[in-house]
């Protein structure tokens, strides 16, 4: 007589049940599927974020209403505190410029700014000489992109500065630092 292929148990020849199957290739599914995602989400895993050169720009970046007490602490040779043998930046000239009376938002409005502790802040323009990373055609710092238009941040253990690049000039060379 014959071996049925599943038996009044639910097993499989006699031996494999038949739950204990699916659950077996449910699992090995679910592992590669999470293995592919992975891989294809990952950008470092990936290689598309792997290092093409590296690139001493100088970076001209705009703060607005930045408290005073900052603006004093901000030196000429300064780094940040992110540093690494890949990329790097330091301060090399500080500007206080005309504070703004109004300021453009996300949003699209306009805000006056009188409403604001106004004299306790300043604008300034920091320009900092960087080594970053060019990676799939845009330059990095850290984790951060480096764009005309777009936001970067300068930490040291003394303050932080968030503002907007207005001026990038990039160079290729050795490390000036």
């Amino acid at each position: 007589m014959r071996a049925k292929f599943i038996d009044s148990k639910g097993n499989i020849f006699g031996r494999i049940n038949i739950i204990d199957l699916f659950l077996v290739i449910f699992i090995i599914a679910s592992f590669s599927l999470l293995a592919l995602s992975y891989n294809k989400f990952n950008t470092r895993a990936s290689g598309a974020n792997d290092i093409i050169s590296k690139s001493n720009i100088t970076v001209r970046i705009e703060g607005v209403l930045i408290p005073e007490d900052v603006v004093k602490a901000i030196a000429v040779g300064d780094k940040d505190l992110r540093n690494t043998a890949d990329y790097w930046a330091v301060v090399k000239d500080v500007e206080i410029v005309k504070p703004r009376t109004y300021l453009a938002r996300s949003t699209g409005n306009i805000m006056k700014l009188e409403s604001l502790d106004i004299d306790a802040r300043r604008d300034i323009v920091v320009t900092l000489q960087i080594q970053a990373m060019k990676r799939a055609g845009e330059y990095v710092f850290g984790e951060q992109v480096m764009k005309l238009s777009k936001d970067f941040t300068f930490i040291t253990s003394l303050y932080n500065i968030s503002g907007r690049i207005i001026g990038m000039d990039v160079t290729t060379g050795s490390d000036k630092r």
